[in-house]
């Protein structure tokens, strides 16, 4: 019997359960194809969910595609899976091997920045232009959500699990938004069901708790970033609690092709805060001549 979706009454819903390096993963795909694909990677507690307004206001341009990580979503959450940056990295390779996508732009938020950010310099060829929405590959100016913070310090870990409940994550969410008074309770209510089915509460919290053993991975890439030749939009929410400007400001910096915008009243979710507007500067940025 097939598995059952969830329906969230967006465009995450028309995705399909694609077997990827042995994995199910939900794969959402809408526009005219034959063009260069954007493909959206999405951050943490979240899903491919995250991206409905933005390719709702994208898709009769160009080829959107968005996919759940490995435990999240309505993707497969092994127990025991490996979370880190390195994993989600190899799993891009992956879907865009299987979509046969051989070139694409990406479009990395939260944990999906430093994936994009692994392939692209892995992969230059395959990457024709990077969009980095509040997201970072390095530790300092980080202040990361308490939920988060407790899965990074091993004494307490444990202990904390059972207090990531509705409430907390609610909480959390409405934190990263500069508007939550804009976010439809429905949308929350399906943000939260997506991120605890089938387990994935346990793989979120995993996800939070591999940060350690993913930082090796991105401490070898921070001297090529410098080398990255992809030209690079690094889009930030000026009201990211977690990720506060500096964090942008440091990678426009170190990357040698990086334009650099801070959009006022958006916060880490820029994407729920102002769909319309980041969908606008990365179809500006996509269309612009490259240097």
């Amino acid at each position: 019997m097939a598995a059952r979706r969830e329906r969230t009454g967006s465009l995450y819903d028309q995705g399909e359960a694609l077997q990827v390096a042995g994995l199910e993963t939900w794969v959402v795909r809408a526009g005219p194809q034959g063009g260069l694909p954007v493909v959206f990677l999405h951050g943490t507690p979240a899903s491919a969910y995250e991206w409905r307004d933005v390719m709702r206001a994208m898709h009769e341009e160009v080829d959107c595609v968005a996919f759940d990580w490995p435990g999240f979503g309505q993707s497969a959450k092994p127990r025991r899976g490996d979370y880190t940056h390195r994993a989600r990295a190899d799993h891009l390779k992956a879907v865009l091997d299987a979509l046969r996508l051989p070139r694409v732009r990406l479009v990395g938020h939260d944990i999906g920045g430093p994936a994009a950010l692994l392939f692209a310099s892995e992969n230059p060829d395959r990457v024709e232009r990077l969009a980095l929405l509040n997201t970072t590959v390095f530790r300092r100016d980080f202040k990361p959500p308490l939920p988060a913070l407790t899965q990074l310090i091993p004494v307490v870990r444990d202990v904390a699990k059972p207090f990531l409940n509705r409430g907390t994550f609610d909480r959390v969410f409405q934190q990263g938004l500069a508007r939550p008074e804009r976010m439809p309770r429905a949308a929350l209510e399906h943000h939260w069901k997506l991120a605890t089915r089938d387990g994935g509460k346990a793989t979120v919290l995993a996800t939070w708790a591999q940060f350690p053993e993913g930082m090796p991975a991105l401490e070898a890439l921070q001297p090529r970033l410098a080398a990255l030749p992809t030209p690079t939009l690094v889009l930030f929410g000026e009201e990211d609690p977690w990720l506060p400007p500096p964090n942008a400001e440091r990678l426009a910096q170190t990357l040698p092709r990086a334009t650099l915008q801070l959009l006022p009243e958006a916060g880490h979710f820029i994407m729920e805060d102002a769909p319309e507007e980041v969908a606008e500067r990365l179809l500006s940025f996509f269309e612009e001549e490259v240097a």
